[in-house]
């Protein structure tokens, strides 16, 4: 009877003290520990041609690589698909950066940090998110909202292109999220 009590106890306390473990391991991915994979971004950096895109409106020119990079830039989501809030919303802002070195994404989703690996094809536009990870703090019900549909809108992504300056995010050809540059 007393060892099935100090049991229960024990059992009471690993699961608390696991979880503490599994978030110093999050906070050290988050922290930009992401791993580099084997991707398709080509050594000099440039992005996807516009001929990818050629029949679309606002579409950056071939010759402007830097316009029509998503990479190094802070994005915030501006529209996402099946999500009716405000958007960007009040501090955090969901939104994130792609980093060309390490090829990672760090952002918000308005409530948590996300973290993910990322490949990009600069030829197709091709991208895909992989690894994805977040914290999980509680979110007041606006904040969990605006997570759940970033966080379905990070992993259905298969492609991106670049309009007027903005960036979308693509789902077996539809937009799935608009994002734009913070304004300052």
């Amino acid at each position: 009877m007393q060892g099935d009590i100090v049991s229960k106890h024990l059992h009471d306390l690993i699961g608390p003290v696991q979880r503490v473990a599994g978030l110093v391991l999050l906070s050290a991915l988050l922290g930009g520990c992401a791993t580099r994979q084997a991707g398709a971004m080509p050594a000099d950096g440039t992005e996807p041609a516009a001929a990818a895109h050629a029949g679309e409106a606002g579409a950056a020119p071939a010759g402007d690589a830097e316009a029509s990079s998503p990479l190094d830039k802070d994005w915030v989501f501006v529209e996402l698909a099946g999500y009716s809030g405000e958007l960007p919303g009040p501090a955090p802002v969901a939104g994130f950066i792609l980093t060309r070195e390490g090829r990672g994404m760090s952002g918000s989703t308005a409530c948590n940090r996300m973290a993910a690996d990322y490949e990009l094809d600069a030829a197709t536009g091709a991208l895909r998110f992989s690894k994805l990870r977040n914290t999980r703090r509680m979110c007041d019900r606006a904040a969990s909202d605006t997570e759940q549909a970033v966080l379905d809108a990070m992993i259905s992504t298969d492609a991106y292109r670049m309009v007027d300056g903005n960036l979308e995010l693509l789902s077996k050809g539809n937009v799935i999220a608009r994002l734009r540059r913070p304004q300052r």
